[in-house]
């Protein structure tokens, strides 16, 4: 808005003092080529009334000038011009005067040793007042059109916005505005935007939690029905115990999916109001490495870089973002899982990869949904959690302004997950102090 104010003022005051000043230009050109053309006329004048020996030759000369003669001519005395003080001395000392009238212009000449005075009115010559009036209103047309014209892609634009967002209102929730970053509402536009997706996402997480409230907890629920109905018929103490079990059982597999479920449904809320601060992803990621050393058959390659790589994020969701990550590689992989980070320019290159089957590339967008269990190895779909893993890491990515992707290892041959984080602003003034200090493990092999 500042840009766009700044903008306003810049046309307006050189709208006006530009045009005002080419027109004043124009205007003085042509009034300077009128007095031009008012010269032979008070040459006639001045000769006139020096050629005439005395008033009544003038008079006699007045008298029989011709009234087909172009040029009107009369004597009329000095009372009657009633003029102010300052133009009876220009008429005194000689100096032809000129005064104008809404129709016409006429010229005045003293007459010597008489009280009167020699009116000349010249043909074809016309009054500056019309060319003023003329000229302001080209000066205020100018400076409407070059306003208009100022206006016209900033309405044209709010135009737009406001059918996106009646559209986004009428439930269009793909509905977005075209943005260009020259525009004087780019901020506002993107912020349009900005907010539409997250309300497109809302929209879409709750239509999908619906969904998986009524899917995955249906199975859950039939089974305690039926679990309650064998437990009543069951009279053995073992069988009823080991009913009981499966009871509990079922009952915590409802009680983690709806934790789940009120986790991702809080998500955005918590995430907004998480103060951000400056984070080393490489110690996240070595915590998070650590904690999964108890996983069978799976060995995880991190080679730890001697410098900082510091984002500005909030330490507890980046360390789920780490988590999820290294938990869906472990669980879907084979036996190899590979991270990596490394710092270009202004970016901060998370990866993550695993020789698991990948993910094709027609499913991967679909992957970061909530909901959604990739393949095993063997082709069937896995039972392992709930299909939040990626869902979770897209969100909490989006909510750090980095890029989440998918992509296949060319390395490990299996799925790749890309997070482009921004660099914190803090990043080149902070050197680790573990940079001093000799590099541990570059294979960590999980037994």
């Amino acid at each position: 808005m500042r840009r766009l104010s700044v903008s306003l003022l810049v046309v307006v005051l050189l709208s006006t003092i530009g045009l005002g000043w080419a027109l004043d230009q124009l205007f003085a050109g042509l009034a300077k080529s009128e007095n031009d053309s008012l010269q032979v006329y008070r040459e006639i004048g001045s000769d006139l009334v020096s050629s005439a020996q005395s008033p009544e030759k003038l008079s006699t000369i007045v008298e029989s000038w011709p009234d087909t003669n172009p040029i009107a001519m009369r004597l009329i005395s000095a009372q009657e011009m009633a003029l102010p003080l300052e133009l009876e001395q220009q008429l005194s000392v000689g100096e032809p005067l000129v005064l104008e009238s809404e129709s016409d212009v006429m010229l005045f000449f003293a007459v010597p040793n008489s009280n009167q005075v020699l009116s000349l009115s010249p043909p074809g010559v016309e009054s500056e007042t019309p060319l003023r009036f003329v000229f302001t209103m080209l000066f205020y047309g100018g400076i409407i059109s070059l306003v208009l014209l100022w206006v016209y892609p900033l309405a044209r634009r709010l135009l737009a916005l406001g059918k996106s967002a009646r559209a986004f209102g009428e439930g269009q929730f793909d509905k977005r505005v075209s943005t260009h970053q020259r525009s004087f509402l780019f901020g506002i536009e993107s912020e349009f935007n900005s907010m539409a997706q997250r309300i497109q996402s809302l929209v879409a997480d709750n239509k999908m939690l619906a969904s998986a409230v009524s899917h995955d907890l249906r199975t859950p629920l039939a089974r305690l029905r039926f679990g309650i109905d064998l437990l009543d018929e069951a009279k053995d103490e073992k069988v009823r115990a080991e009913y009981q079990g499966r009871l509990s059982n079922d009952l915590t597999v409802m009680e983690n999916l709806v934790e789940v479920l009120l986790e991702y449904a809080r998500l955005d809320q918590q995430l907004s109001d998480m103060p951000k601060s400056s984070v080393n992803l490489v110690d996240v990621i070595s915590v998070s490495v650590d904690s999964l050393l108890g996983t069978k058959g799976v060995t995880i390659t991190w080679q730890p870089p001697l410098t900082a790589c510091i984002v500005d994020a909030h330490p507890r969701y980046i360390t789920m973002l780490v988590n999820n990550l290294l938990q869906n590689a472990v669980n879907y992989g084979n036996k190899h899982v590979l991270v990596t980070i490394n710092s270009k320019r202004s970016k901060i290159l998370l990866s993550v990869e695993d020789d698991g089957p990948g993910i094709p590339e027609d499913q991967r967008h679909e992957m970061m949904k909530p909901f959604v269990r990739g393949q095993l190895s063997d082709g069937s779909q896995s039972s392992k959690g709930y299909g939040m893993g990626l869902a979770i890491v897209s969100r909490i990515a989006q909510w750090h302004m980095a890029e989440f992707s998918i992509d296949r290892s060319k390395t490990l041959g299996g799925a790749r997950f890309d997070i482009l984080f921004p660099v914190a602003a803090s990043m080149s003034n902070v050197t680790r102090l573990a940079a001093t200090e000799p590099t541990q493990a570059a294979t960590i092999r999980n037994r």
